[in-house]
């Protein structure tokens, strides 16, 4: 399944990381962290960020970034797609 990273929903979006950060009530250093590895991050939090982006919860990636760029090169399902989905909300 192609999934899309926190940066990439972020900034598709349009958002700032001190946005979502004020929005998440979280300091911004701490999503800067959580954008790079969310495998900690309560569940809530996750639904949270899903909501605030208006996007379904399964279409973000929720662990290492890495991972996330790595396994969509193997699938070599990289699209841009989604960024039309999004930004059309």
């Amino acid at each position: 399944m192609f999934q899309i990273t926190l940066k990439m929903a972020r900034e598709a979006c349009g958002y700032t990381t001190e946005e979502v950060a004020n929005h998440l009530r979280v300091p911004e250093y701490i999503f800067n962290g959580i954008e790079i590895d969310s495998r900690q991050i309560p569940f809530s939090l996750m639904q949270e960020i899903a909501r605030f982006y208006h996007v379904p919860f399964d279409f973000i990636y929720f662990g290492l970034e890495t991972e996330c760029i790595e396994h969509n090169r193997k699938r070599k399902r990289w699209s841009n797609k989604w960024v039309t989905k999004l930004e059309s909300r």
